[in-house]
């Protein structure tokens, strides 16, 4: 329902020392599994949160020909069933509660999807990122 991918130029070849840390930021901060699904890639899925949606994750790591690799993640939050219920029954009483239901469920999606990916790239990269890119420090205690 609500995704964002980004994409980062890893230097080095230690791709599977760098997915086990992805991998652990990922788990401490969304409680997200990875599983490998083919030697570069990795999906996960967390519990559901917020208004009944799940965040879910999918890491793609492709070899650069000049070394390294780049790392995509793709972090999206889809609606459960509960989610689902919640925006029909706001839809079905009232327009405007379906609405500000969908506005805080989007608000809460982007804001788990930031520090997600903040944990990802301070793993990566060990809390600083490449080309003056500035994170998105995490929010809020955990």
């Amino acid at each position: 329902m609500f995704e964002r991918n980004e994409r980062q130029i890893v230097p080095g070849y230690d791709l599977y020392g760098t997915a086990a840390r992805v991998h652990e930021a990922l788990f401490r901060d969304g409680q997200i599994l990875l599983q490998q699904i083919s030697p570069t890639s990795w999906m996960g899925k967390g519990p559901v949160v917020g208004l009944g949606f799940v965040m879910k994750t999918t890491i793609i790591a492709v070899p650069m020909p000049n070394g390294g690799f780049a790392l995509d993640v793709k972090i999206e939050a889809e609606l459960e069933d509960m989610g689902i219920v919640w925006l029909g029954v706001g839809w079905f009483v009232c327009l405007p509660v379906a609405a500000v239901l969908f506005f805080f469920a989007w608000r809460d999606a982007t804001t788990r999807q930031k520090n997600l990916f903040a944990a990802t790239w301070s793993s990566v990269f060990g809390g600083s990122l490449p080309h003056g890119q500035a994170g998105y420090p995490p929010l809020g205690p955990r």
